[in-house]
């Protein structure tokens, strides 16, 4: 992860890479975003690069891949209120659907 921020210096900069679309780290874990994202904020800092940290795709693989549903839906046939569930959410919803359809 230390390489990943610090190559942040070696690429141009004068505005020929825009950081917010053309470079993409992506991790696997919570932890290691967190820590990107604090590394990489305060390389492109040092270096008195003008970034927007909210529009960098940066952050954990399904979070990226979430980001890009929500953002391509049009392109998709997601209904504008789909919810992304992982296997606790799926098993939560089925056990209250199923208590309250026991009534």
């Amino acid at each position: 992860m230390v390489e990943i921020s610090k190559t942040l210096g070696y690429l141009p900069q004068d505005n020929i890479v825009n950081y917010d679309l053309d470079w993409t780290p992506i991790t696997l874990t919570d932890k290691a975003a967190q820590e990107l994202t604090t590394r990489v904020s305060y390389r492109l800092g040092e270096l008195n690069t003008r970034f927007n940290l909210n529009k960098m795709y940066l952050g954990t693989f399904h979070s990226i891949c979430l980001r890009w549903l929500e953002e391509y839906r049009e392109y998709t046939r997601l209904k504008r209120n789909f919810i992304l569930m992982d296997q606790f959410d799926q098993q939560y919803r089925l056990k209250t659907t199923n208590n309250r359809s026991a009534y």
